[in-house]
């Protein structure tokens, strides 16, 4: 089945490589034919950019991909808090998705640590509660997932960025890159340089790779 290709009203090439290659990125556009897309299937989870779920064989379909999954949301959008995390994972039920969240997640790590400086609200759940324990339980109350990471795969190894401006299509996780959908960013209402600091700064600081691939029809 032939996907239709369709970027947001708002998406603009240029702007995309003239942020990375201002950050010191090495930019390459890649045809859309060239990587492996498939549609980012509806009622799934949101997985994480991480090029780790690539081998993950608990893990059935293609969810689109943002940092740390659903957590990407609340920071840039709804909140870090209760309230704001219930209302990421409503936000991504009414577009048909799933909250998802994985173990041993590096942005959830920096979002905790207060490392990340593009994040719009802070994580801040009461009473101590940690989040490590706590999202994961609560996505049973929002019919989502968490995923495990296998104990060989721990380390990255992603040699570059797949950047996806497309909208409902995602590519294959793969161990060899970290896998971004911008186009469901920029449907979420996340405004584009927002977004693109974000999964920047997630990368840089997850990775030592500078390197990102603009698919491109």
């Amino acid at each position: 089945m032939s996907l239709e290709l369709k970027t947001h009203p708002r998406y603009n090439p240029e702007e995309v490589a003239e942020f990375f290659t201002g950050r010191g990125w090495e930019v390459e556009y890649v045809r859309a034919s060239n990587e492996e897309l498939v549609e980012a299937e509806k009622g799934l989870a949101v997985q994480c950019i991480d090029g780790r779920m690539g081998k993950n064989q608990k893990i059935k379909g293609h969810g689109p991909k943002l940092p740390g999954g659903v957590y990407s949301i609340a920071a840039l959008k709804t909140g870090g808090d209760i309230i704001g995390f219930n209302a990421a994972a409503a936000l991504l039920r009414k577009l048909g998705y799933r909250a998802g969240t994985h173990v041993d997640c590096a942005f959830l790590r920096l979002w905790m640590k207060g490392d990340l400086l593009t994040v719009r609200h802070r994580l801040a759940l009461p009473g101590g509660l940690d989040p490590k324990k706590w999202v994961p339980m609560k996505h049973k109350q929002w019919e989502g997932e968490h995923f495990g990471i296998a104990e060989e795969h721990r380390e990255h190894e992603e040699e570059a960025l797949v950047f996806n401006p497309f909208v409902e299509v995602t590519s294959q996780a793969r161990r060899d890159r970290f896998g971004y959908d911008h186009g469901l960013m920029q449907v979420l209402g996340v405004p584009a340089r927002r977004a693109m600091h974000l999964v920047a700064e997630t990368v840089e600081k997850a990775s030592h790779r500078r390197k990102i691939e603009i698919l491109t029809k």
